[in-house]
């Protein structure tokens, strides 16, 4: 994949099959912004990926419901 640089935003990239994805991109040289509802898990996933070290290139954020797509895409972009 031809990730490097660029800024992938991944919902749900708390657990699973999104937290999966986020290690894929990191490690492929992108830079990840992941969402997700629960703070908790949220920290524990970046806790997890920082202590693989596989990248600095990531952030997180906690989404709120009814926070639409924009705002949450205006999040990331800021994020970096």
């Amino acid at each position: 994949m031809k990730l490097r640089n660029k800024v992938c935003v991944i919902t749900g990239g708390n657990s699973g099959i999104g937290l999966a994805i986020a290690k894929e991109f990191l490690r492929e040289g992108a830079k990840i912004v992941i969402f997700g509802r629960d703070a908790k898990t949220l920290d524990e996933a970046s806790l997890l990926i920082t202590l693989s070290r596989i990248c600095d290139h990531l952030r997180h954020l906690r989404i709120h419901p009814g926070v639409g797509a924009q705002t949450a895409r205006l999040r990331a972009l800021r994020a970096f």
